[in-house]
């Protein structure tokens, strides 16, 4: 896998998909979005949901509750099932 990883941009690349390491501000507001939804009551969907994208958000900081959702959205419901493997088997490569 090291001879994907670009050292300038700190990312991996792989099958024309750039991967990066969340940062803590994305993993910080990725668990705020989870607890304001476990205080609503609402977290039962979201323990079946994939995160993996944010492994692209490349060098983003901080990522608002609506861009989480709409996230979720693409990278559980739209992508079709290919596309879908391909960014979420990526440990395989």
């Amino acid at each position: 896998m090291w001879n994907n990883y670009d050292d300038i941009d700190r990312s991996f690349l792989i099958d024309g998909y750039r991967y990066t390491l969340p940062s803590i501000g994305v993993e910080n507001s990725l668990t705020k979005f989870l607890i304001d939804k476990s205080n609503k009551n609402d977290i039962g969907i979201y323990t079946d949901y994939l995160y993996d994208f944010t492994y692209f958000l490349s060098d983003k900081n901080t990522i608002s509750f609506e861009e989480i959702d709409n996230l979720i959205q693409i990278f559980n419901f739209d992508l079709d099932e290919e596309e879908t493997k391909s960014t979420v088997d990526y440990e395989d490569q």
